[in-house]
């Protein structure tokens, strides 16, 4: 008897840490991104947003721009990915670097999400974003 009641305490003993494991999620599909045209105002909001990160906002020089619009949680969104050149922490110009950045549409603050001016592989992460979205730079 006494054999019989440690067998099943040390069975239910080593079942109390047990639990079940939960299901495996899955992430949502990104939403999807339509180009739309790059408008003064999405351009305007897009270089004061990038320009602020910048050590010196007033060299920046931007190249290529281009717009989308997506509906994320509900709410309308811009995606703007684009180049920028400005003038680095000693004085000289860096080269082009991506961004890619976001706002509220139609019109809101621009809030820069990556920047490609730390390494090149920090560059090809942002262009490569870009691209997966639906917004390609041209190289």
């Amino acid at each position: 008897m006494i054999l019989r009641l440690l067998v099943v305490s040390s069975i239910a003993a080593s079942l109390v840490g047990c639990e079940t494991q939960a299901p495996i999620t899955q992430d949502p599909p990104p939403a999807p991104i339509t180009p739309i045209a790059m408008t003064p105002a999405i351009s305007t909001a897009a270089k004061a947003g990038v320009s602020k990160r910048l050590k010196d906002p007033f060299s920046a020089v931007f190249g290529t721009m281009v717009a989308g619009r997506r509906v994320f949680q509900g709410q309308n969104q811009v995606v703007v990915c684009g180049v920028v050149n400005a003038k680095n922490g000693y004085g000289a110009y860096g080269g082009d670097q991506p961004f890619q950045g976001i706002m509220p549409a139609p019109a809101g603050p621009f809030q820069v999400v990556a920047m490609g001016e730390d390494s090149p592989n920090a560059a090809a992460l942002v262009t490569g974003s870009c691209r997966l979205s639906g917004l390609s730079l041209p190289q």
